[in-house]
């Protein structure tokens, strides 16, 4: 089984220190708040690993804005992911 709550946690924790620009910082806080907010209302925190893959590739795309800080493309990618997966999480709520 997987955490996807925690993935989430780790992410914030990943950007707190990054070098990363002050807004896109503050983009990615508050669309992770968001998804974590959402994987709360769910309630479907730990979830088979098959479920929870599209999180971890979140904490990997996480990594690599980290390594390459000023990445736009990296960046827009990760705020792309973020919003597929708050989709997720919401079809889960509605389903």
């Amino acid at each position: 089984m997987a955490n996807r709550y925690l993935i989430i946690k780790k992410c914030e924790r990943m950007i707190e220190g990054a070098p990363l620009p002050h807004l896109r910082r503050l983009e990615l806080e508050a669309k992770l708040l968001e998804l974590r907010v959402a994987l709360l209302e769910s309630g479907r925190l730990t979830v088979g690993h098959d479920e929870a893959s599209p999180f971890a590739c979140l904490a990997l795309l996480m990594h690599g804005l980290i390594m390459d800080a000023k990445s736009l493309p990296i960046y827009e990618e990760t705020l792309r992911h973020c919003d597929k997966l708050l989709s997720l999480v919401q079809n889960e709520l509605d389903g």
